[in-house]
Formats: C-alpha cells, sequence, structure tokens
C-alpha cells in the first residue's frame, strides 16, 4: 500500500531516508536529515510504501521552482525501499503516485539521481516512467584538490 505521509509518520520515514543515505555511503547526520524531512514535509507530500503494516519505503519529496520563469516544481530528496523489498511494482507504484500529485497539481516533477553508481539502471528507470533526462549534475569540492 502505497499513501501520503502523515506527521505521525515522520519517525518512520527519517528512519528510511537514513537508510537511503547510508546505503549510498553518505556521512549521515540524524539532526541534519529530520530537519530536512520535516521542512519538506510542510512544503510537499511524501508518499510512504507499506508491507503489512510496516513502512518498506518511502518517496520524499519537496518543492522547488525554476530560476528563469519562478515555476514551481515538485522533486525528491530521495525515492528509497528497502532492499528485500525492492520489486518493479513498489517503484513503480511509487513514482505513479507522484505524477499523479504532480498533475493534480499542475507541478513539473523532477528527479534527481546522487551518485555516479549505477547510473545506466537508473535512466532505465526513470525513462520506464515516462521520465525524460534533461541534464547532469556536477559537482565541485575545494577538498578534491
Amino acid at each position: 500500500m502505497i499513501r501520503i505521509v502523515g506527521e505521525a509518520d515522520l519517525p518512520e520515514v527519517v528512519r528510511l531516508v537514513t537508510l537511503g543515505a547510508e546505503e549510498r555511503g553518505h556521512k549521515v547526520s540524524k539532526d541534519t536529515l529530520t530537519d530536512s524531512v520535516k521542512r519538506a514535509y510542510y512544503m510537499a507530500p511524501s508518499f510512504l510504501v507499506e508491507d503489512d503494516g510496516k513502512a518498506v519505503g518511502v518517496a520524499c519529496m519537496t518543492l522547488g521552482c525554476m530560476p528563469w520563469s519562478q515555476e514551481p516544481y515538485l522533486t525528491s530528496i530521495m525515492v528509497y525501499v528497502l532492499p528485500e523489498k525492492r520489486k518493479y511494482d513498489i517503484i513503480n507504484g511509487l513514482y505513479k503516485a507522484i505524477k499523479r500529485y504532480a498533475k493534480l497539481h499542475g507541478l513539473l516533477y523532477m528527479d534527481t539521481f546522487i551518485g555516479t553508481d549505477r547510473i545506466d539502471g537508473r535512466a532505465r528507470l526513470a525513462r520506464s516512467q515516462g521520465l525524460k533526462q534533461t541534464g547532469i549534475s556536477i559537482m565541485y569540492e575545494a577538498k578534491d584538490e
């Protein structure tokens, strides 16, 4: 079952976002992630995947704005499903819920994949959801020099 997150669900959302960040190798500050999830909750919906009453996945969303047109868009902080529950139908259901919400509210939906691992697989997933690749993200960290 996929449903919109309520305030009482925020600890589970933080738990899942933390697991997703750690799985991707990010150093996690629980306070920072909790703050990010709470701020996002008040801006846009997040979607929770439940299996037998347990939270097993999340699409944590926020809103952004195109700098050249001020057109608002919906974007994900993280889409994450526990490894043992990753199936196409669950991921597909999450993206359908996101796209339904975006369409209902007249918003663009923009997804960002963080990291360079599994880029081809992520691109195939995005295309299977009707998303178009429109650019790349490039990052500079001074410590890299």
